[in-house]
Formats: C-alpha cells, sequence, structure tokens
C-alpha cells in the first residue's frame, strides 16, 4: 500500500507541525493542518479524511481525540507524543485512538501508517462483505 492521494488531519503545536507534514506531503499524502479541536472538527465537517494525527502536547488533544473519533467522523487517529508524552499516548488508546508514534516522526515511521490505513481498509471490505452475504442469504430465503 502506498500513502500516495490520503487524505490526513494533522492536529498539532505550530512550531511542530511543518516537519511531521513535510515528510507526509513527501510520500503524496494531502495534509491539512488545525491549531486545536475547534479547527480540527470543523476541517472535519467540511472534508473526509482517511486519518487524523493529533499531538498530545495540544493543549486539547484529548478532546480533539473525543470529538473526532465520535460518531465515526475520522476512521483511525493516530497520536503524536515526544518521548517524555508517551504515558500518555498509551493512555489515550483507550479513549479511542488507534496508535501512537513519537516525535519526531521519522520517514521509516510511516510504516506503521501505512498498517493502520491497510487494516482500516480491510476492515470496511469486511463490513461491506459481511452486508451483502447478509442481503442475498435473506434475499434468497423463502419463509
Amino acid at each position: 500500500m502506498t500513502l500516495e492521494g490520503k487524505q490526513i488531519l494533522l492536529v498539532d503545536r505550530p512550531a511542530e507541525v511543518d516537519a511531521t507534514a513535510a515528510i507526509l506531503r513527501q510520500l503524496g499524502v494531502r495534509v491539512s493542518v488545525a491549531a486545536d479541536a475547534t479547527g480540527a472538527l470543523a476541517l472535519a465537517r467540511r472534508e473526509e479524511f482517511d486519518m487524523a494525527m493529533i499531538g498530545i502536547g495540544v493543549g486539547a488533544g484529548g478532546e480533539a481525540l473525543e470529538r473526532l473519533s465520535e460518531g465515526g467522523r475520522v476512521p483511525s487517529i493516530l497520536m503524536l507524543a515526544s518521548p517524555a508524552e508517551a504515558r500518555r499516548a498509551i493512555q489515550a488508546l483507550s479513549r479511542g485512538a488507534s496508535d501512537y508514534l513519537l516525535k519526531p516522526l521519522q520517514p521509516g515511521e510511516v510504516v506503521r501508517v501505512e498498517r493502520l490505513l491497510r487494516w482500516q481498509e480491510q476492515d470496511v471490505r469486511t463490513k461491506h462483505l459481511q452486508h451483502e452475504v447478509g442481503r442475498r442469504y435473506l434475499n434468497s430465503r423463502t419463509w
């Protein structure tokens, strides 16, 4: 799988967002940036994203996680944390985050982003297949 053409919402401190966005853009990702939960939610209402990446250190990082994950606005959420914030990133997993990455993001770590998006696509295909099998089964049964 490639990240080419994927749409990612990046929510992080302005001082830290540029390096992560640059790595993602080099891989062909379309990146939209928000500085806080309010901005992230506004973008998620206007556009569809394959994933959100949220910095733990953003003042409302937890709020962004909760608001973006409710109602399935964004299918996958990765938390971005400095090594000192890793414990908080792990705690975010119990609140709906899909995974976390340590900052500064290294190009080789993007494999985890690809893996998560691949799992997400497989989940969508599985749900579609289950729906189709159920529909066909119910239509073929005579009562």
